[in-house]
């Protein structure tokens, strides 16, 4: 196996362009079909609610929810959503759409400009990295962490830019996605630290030189997070009434099974699970795959993108070891040899952010949860990249290599399809990572909207009972809190269909 570079011939390379984009514009608008196919359970009407109170009051907000180890997270999700709902005139499909197209676009000119700049790299594997169940499912989820990949691939991929030919403008792009994604959640901690670690060691005298343009990025980060930073003050040091109790115990979210001690450990090595479609039990429920007779032997299959993921690290250690460069180092652009390589500084931040996530995850002691990943997403992406594009000395090797990352990409493309249709299909299903589609969640605000507001309301749906607030707050959304002139009638919202895998929800009347 071989490291230099020894690039495949210009033709070829061509072709391998043509294919990419073609197959990114194909793959990617399929994103935009059945909006309402995606999640509305718990963090998503609060974000809506509050990008549509900012809306509503022209006062900038200054904070998103609040995480689960009592952190109150950056406002920048928020302001997102607050556009896109000016965009659409608060129509929740077209949000949903309109977010898939900014998302997608945003991840596939990342890649695509990572595949520009190297000289390993082939873009032929770009599609691959935006197939999975996962890209599909978070690339329309209304939902603050789920930011992550775009801004932090873009952050990347503009750093990347600025490593080869240093200017203001590129580093501007990176600083400006990172604070962005630093605003939304921290889970972007580990990419941010690496780019800036980099940054210090290897453009330390462009740095000294351009201290003005450092300035200004700090003085114009500090601005973003001033809403923040009010916010949070006015939250320590407020003195108004108490928050009103949570809810009675058994209608909270089941506890998570216990794990062992070396999980956190791990986690952050089984990153490769965005770029398959293992653990999709997590959104989809056990047995999504029921009945197929060749849905379980390709998920199977995807697996594969573990290995991929951990040969590209080793790879990644290989080529940071082999290449030598001092302890600091500036790249300049007449700057030759290896440590000019991108994909040596590729590598190197790639294993730093690993680094960095690894220490914070086994601190905090997290891990299960898939989106914990989602701040170093394009990390992963390029280690299973690099895999599949270093060059081979064996030609065998090679074709062999190219089939498995083909057959990587048309499993995932017949999953991610399957995954699809299921859920249009059956509206969602009853699970707490997903449950009833938006979609079905809006016929019933619209059934609802045409009785009398004062029309009592029984609730047969687990996660409208473990978050009561998500109903209400799409009916507030939508315009459909009730008709002062339609009939007092009670109702129920329940499950339309006996069958357990079954989502779809529906008002009927209530003669209990």
């Amino acid at each position: 196996m071989g490291l230099d570079p020894v690039g495949a011939d210009e033709a070829s390379r061509r072709w391998e362009w043509a294919i990419a984009l073609a197959a990114c514009v194909v793959v990617l608008s399929l994103r935009l079909s059945w909006p309402g196919d995606t999640q509305w359970i718990n963090d998503e009407p609060l974000l809506l609610s509050k990008a549509a109170a900012m809306n509503a009051t022209g006062q900038l907000a200054g904070a998103g929810l609040r995480g689960t180890v009592g952190l109150t997270y950056g406002p920048v999700a928020v302001w997102i959503y607050a556009g896109l709902l000016r965009l659409t005139g608060n129509n929740l499909l077209e949000l949903v759409g309109l977010r898939a197209a900014l998302f997608s676009l945003v991840v596939a000119v990342a890649l695509l400009w990572l595949a520009s700049l190297s000289r390993r790299l082939r873009p032929i594997w770009v599609p691959l990295l935006v197939l999975s169940p996962y890209s599909w499912l978070y690339a329309r989820h209304l939902w603050d962490n789920t930011w992550l990949i775009p801004l932090g691939a873009l952050a990347l991929a503009s750093y990347a830019s600025f490593n080869q030919r240093p200017s203001s403008a590129r580093l501007w792009l990176a600083v400006l996605g990172l604070a962005a994604a630093a605003l939304i959640h921290p889970m972007v901690a580990p990419l941010a630290i690496a780019i800036t670690a980099h940054a210090l060691r290897f453009h330390r005298s462009w740095l000294r030189s351009h201290a003005g343009t450092l300035a200004a990025q700090a003085v114009v980060a500090l601005l973003l997070a001033t809403p923040w930073i009010l916010a949070l003050a006015g939250q320590e040091f407020s003195h108004g009434p108490a928050a009103p109790p949570p809810p009675p115990p058994l209608l909270w979210p089941p506890a998570e099974p216990s794990s062992p001690f070396y999980a956190p450990l791990l986690f952050p090595l089984l990153g490769g699970r965005l770029l398959s479609a293992a653990g999709l039990d997590y959104f989809l429920e056990a047995g999504w795959l029921d009945g197929s007779a060749w849905g379980p032997p390709l998920a199977a299959f995807t697996a594969v993108a573990y290995p991929l993921v951990w040969l590209g690290i080793g790879l990644a250690l290989y080529r940071v070891r082999r290449t030598s460069s001092p302890a600091v180092a500036p790249v300049a652009p007449e700057v030759t040899g290896r440590r000019s390589d991108l994909d040596f500084h590729l590598a190197w931040l790639c294993l730093a952010a690993l680094a960095v996530q690894w220490t914070m995850q086994a601190v905090l002691g997290r891990h299960t949860h898939p989106h914990y990943y989602n701040g170093t997403w394009v990390c992963y992406a390029l280690f299973l990249w690099t895999a599949l594009s270093t060059p081979l000395s064996s030609t065998w090797l090679s074709r062999g290599r190219a089939v498995l990352g083909t057959g990587l990409a048309a499993a995932l493309a017949v999953l991610t399809a399957q995954m699809v249709l299921q859920i249009h299909h059956d509206g969602g299903n009853r699970g707490i990572h997903f449950g009833a589609t938006l979609q079905s969640q809006l016929d019933v605000a619209r059934s609802l909207g045409g009785l009398h507001p004062d029309s009592p309301l029984r609730i047969e749906v687990p996660n409208f009972l473990m978050f009561p607030h998500a109903l209400p707050l799409l009916r507030e959304l939508t315009g459909t809190t009730g008709d002062p002139a339609g009939p007092k009638r009670a109702s129920r919202v329940g499950f339309r269909d006996a069958d357990p895998r079954s989502g779809w929800i529906t008002v009927a009347p209530d003669h209990d």
